[in-house]
């Protein structure tokens, strides 16, 4: 999928911004437990940029993105770098990943 229609899902208010994010398999706060809140999504340059209620994340454009109701997932960044802490690499984890189960819970 590509990078502008996540960018423009987000525009048009089709993409779940409330939710818990890992990056590199890293929970902000508890698992489950602490909600994020995406206020905006853009490029600049080679940077995508995604701004939270209280974080800034700052990561090199993945290349592949997937999205639905439920889930954001973004994988093979080579950098990622919220507020002044860097995370890096790790096998067998998105790069950025946000889930909300209250959305999944509603559509059943």
């Amino acid at each position: 999928m590509d990078l502008d229609k996540l960018i423009n899902a987000f525009k048009n208010k089709e993409l779940q911004t409330l939710g818990v994010i890992s990056i590199y398999g890293n929970y902000f706060g508890k698992p489950g437990d602490t909600i994020s809140t995406i206020k905006d999504i853009y490029k600049r340059d080679e940077t995508l940029v995604i701004e939270l209620n209280n974080k800034t994340i700052l990561m090199s454009l993945p290349k592949k993105v997937s999205y639905n109701y439920y889930s954001i997932d973004l994988e093979e960044s080579d950098f990622i770098k919220v507020d002044d802490k860097e995370y890096f690499y790790k096998e067998n984890e998105k790069a950025f990943h946000l889930y909300n189960w209250s959305a999944q819970s509603k559509a059943h």
